[in-house]
Protein backbone atom coordinates (compact mmCIF):
# COMPACT_ATOMS: atom_id res chain seq x y z
CA UNK A 1 0.00 0.00 0.00
CA UNK A 2 3.11 2.26 0.75
CA UNK A 3 4.40 2.21 -2.83
CA UNK A 4 0.78 2.72 -4.27
CA UNK A 5 0.91 5.86 -2.43
CA UNK A 6 4.39 7.08 -3.10
CA UNK A 7 3.73 6.57 -7.04
CA UNK A 8 0.14 8.68 -6.40
CA UNK A 9 2.20 11.10 -4.88
CA UNK A 10 4.72 11.40 -7.59
CA UNK A 11 2.32 11.37 -10.28
CA UNK A 12 0.65 14.49 -8.57
CA UNK A 13 3.73 16.02 -8.37
CA UNK A 14 4.21 15.65 -12.12
CA UNK A 15 0.87 16.67 -12.84
CA UNK A 16 1.41 19.83 -10.97
CA UNK A 17 4.59 20.50 -12.61
CA UNK A 18 3.65 20.26 -16.38
CA UNK A 19 0.03 21.89 -15.92
CA UNK A 20 0.13 24.10 -12.75
CA UNK A 21 3.30 25.50 -13.04
CA UNK A 22 2.78 27.52 -16.19
CA UNK A 23 0.01 29.17 -14.40
CA UNK A 24 1.18 30.06 -11.51
CA UNK A 25 4.13 31.62 -13.13
CA UNK A 26 1.62 33.56 -15.26
CA UNK A 27 -0.06 34.73 -12.78
CA UNK A 28 2.36 35.86 -10.68
CA UNK A 29 4.05 37.69 -13.74
CA UNK A 30 0.47 39.20 -14.47
CA UNK A 31 0.39 40.81 -11.35
CA UNK A 32 3.83 42.33 -11.00
CA UNK A 33 3.29 43.63 -14.29
CA UNK A 34 -0.31 45.12 -13.47
CA UNK A 35 1.07 46.13 -10.01
CA UNK A 36 4.53 48.45 -11.70
CA UNK A 37 2.21 49.86 -14.14
CA UNK A 38 -0.46 51.38 -11.66
CA UNK A 39 -2.44 49.50 -13.95
CA UNK A 40 -4.07 47.95 -10.50
CA UNK A 41 -4.70 50.06 -7.50
CA UNK A 42 -2.42 48.77 -4.83
CA UNK A 43 -4.66 49.42 -2.09
CA UNK A 44 -7.79 47.53 -3.90
CA UNK A 45 -9.26 44.49 -3.25
CA UNK A 46 -7.25 42.91 -6.56
CA UNK A 47 -4.13 44.62 -5.52
CA UNK A 48 -4.22 43.45 -2.35
CA UNK A 49 -4.98 39.79 -3.50
CA UNK A 50 -2.21 40.17 -5.64
CA UNK A 51 0.25 41.77 -3.29
CA UNK A 52 -0.60 38.76 -1.28
CA UNK A 53 -0.20 36.12 -3.63
CA UNK A 54 3.03 37.44 -4.82
CA UNK A 55 4.11 37.67 -1.18
CA UNK A 56 3.40 33.79 -0.27
CA UNK A 57 3.84 32.63 -4.19
CA UNK A 58 6.96 30.27 -2.53
CA UNK A 59 4.67 28.93 -0.30
CA UNK A 60 1.82 28.43 -2.33
CA UNK A 61 3.83 26.65 -5.02
CA UNK A 62 5.33 24.49 -3.39
CA UNK A 63 3.54 21.82 -4.13
CA UNK A 64 4.69 22.39 -7.66
CA UNK A 65 8.24 21.35 -6.57
CA UNK A 66 8.24 18.76 -3.85
CA UNK A 67 5.88 15.87 -2.94
CA UNK A 68 3.88 16.25 0.40
CA UNK A 69 4.61 19.91 0.62
CA UNK A 70 2.55 20.76 4.06
CA UNK A 71 4.91 24.03 4.34
CA UNK A 72 3.34 27.20 5.48
CA UNK A 73 4.08 30.36 5.22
Amino acid sequence: MHERRKVNAERKAAYHQKHSAPIMAEIKSWGEIHLANETVEENSGLGKAIRYFIKHYVGLSCVLHRRGCKNRQ
